[in-house]
Protein backbone atom coordinates (compact mmCIF):
# COMPACT_ATOMS: atom_id res chain seq x y z
CA UNK A 1 0.00 0.00 0.00
CA UNK A 2 1.82 3.50 -0.78
CA UNK A 3 1.75 5.99 1.50
CA UNK A 4 -0.50 9.36 1.39
CA UNK A 5 0.85 12.21 -0.08
CA UNK A 6 0.43 15.06 2.38
CA UNK A 7 -1.17 18.75 1.40
CA UNK A 8 2.58 20.24 1.42
CA UNK A 9 4.02 17.15 -0.75
CA UNK A 10 1.35 17.77 -2.96
CA UNK A 11 1.57 21.75 -3.47
CA UNK A 12 5.53 21.58 -3.72
CA UNK A 13 5.68 18.55 -6.08
CA UNK A 14 2.51 19.60 -8.74
CA UNK A 15 0.72 22.97 -7.71
CA UNK A 16 3.36 25.56 -7.25
CA UNK A 17 4.59 24.76 -10.51
CA UNK A 18 1.91 25.64 -12.55
CA UNK A 19 1.26 28.83 -14.08
CA UNK A 20 -0.46 31.72 -11.68
CA UNK A 21 -3.53 31.48 -13.82
CA UNK A 22 -4.28 27.67 -13.51
CA UNK A 23 -3.28 28.07 -9.56
CA UNK A 24 -6.30 30.46 -9.65
CA UNK A 25 -8.22 28.18 -11.64
CA UNK A 26 -7.72 25.64 -9.09
CA UNK A 27 -8.54 27.51 -6.25
CA UNK A 28 -11.66 28.85 -7.69
CA UNK A 29 -12.22 25.01 -8.50
CA UNK A 30 -11.74 24.06 -5.30
CA UNK A 31 -13.68 27.05 -3.09
CA UNK A 32 -16.86 25.76 -5.12
CA UNK A 33 -16.20 22.21 -4.16
CA UNK A 34 -16.15 23.68 -0.63
CA UNK A 35 -19.67 25.86 -1.41
CA UNK A 36 -21.47 22.82 -3.22
CA UNK A 37 -21.46 20.09 -1.31
CA UNK A 38 -21.89 17.44 -3.96
CA UNK A 39 -23.21 14.43 -2.44
CA UNK A 40 -21.48 10.76 -3.32
CA UNK A 41 -24.82 9.72 -5.32
CA UNK A 42 -25.79 12.51 -7.28
CA UNK A 43 -29.68 13.39 -7.56
CA UNK A 44 -30.91 11.34 -10.89
CA UNK A 45 -31.57 13.68 -13.29
CA UNK A 46 -35.15 13.31 -15.49
CA UNK A 47 -35.57 13.71 -19.13
CA UNK A 48 -38.46 16.05 -20.61
CA UNK A 49 -40.24 12.67 -21.31
CA UNK A 50 -40.39 11.72 -17.40
CA UNK A 51 -41.40 15.18 -16.58
CA UNK A 52 -43.97 15.14 -18.64
CA UNK A 53 -44.92 11.64 -17.13
CA UNK A 54 -45.30 13.00 -13.29
CA UNK A 55 -48.40 13.49 -12.12
CA UNK A 56 -49.24 16.94 -11.89
CA UNK A 57 -48.67 16.64 -7.85
CA UNK A 58 -44.86 15.16 -8.18
CA UNK A 59 -44.44 18.11 -10.98
CA UNK A 60 -45.18 20.60 -8.36
CA UNK A 61 -42.18 19.33 -6.46
CA UNK A 62 -39.82 20.24 -8.81
CA UNK A 63 -39.03 24.17 -8.97
CA UNK A 64 -38.84 25.08 -12.68
CA UNK A 65 -36.52 27.55 -11.72
CA UNK A 66 -33.97 25.36 -9.83
CA UNK A 67 -34.27 22.65 -13.20
CA UNK A 68 -32.87 25.84 -15.43
CA UNK A 69 -30.09 26.62 -12.79
CA UNK A 70 -28.91 23.25 -12.62
CA UNK A 71 -29.30 22.68 -16.88
CA UNK A 72 -26.89 26.31 -17.14
CA UNK A 73 -24.58 25.27 -14.60
CA UNK A 74 -23.78 22.16 -16.40
CA UNK A 75 -23.05 24.45 -19.81
CA UNK A 76 -20.01 25.41 -17.54
CA UNK A 77 -18.54 22.17 -16.46
CA UNK A 78 -16.17 20.69 -18.48
CA UNK A 79 -16.72 17.27 -20.15
CA UNK A 80 -16.14 14.14 -17.60
CA UNK A 81 -13.30 13.19 -19.84
CA UNK A 82 -11.14 16.50 -18.88
CA UNK A 83 -12.10 16.68 -15.08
Amino acid sequence: MSERMSIWDIYSQYIRRLPASDRAALIAMIADGMIHDVPSDPPTRLTIEEIESLSQEERDKIDPQEYVIALRDEWDEPPRAFR
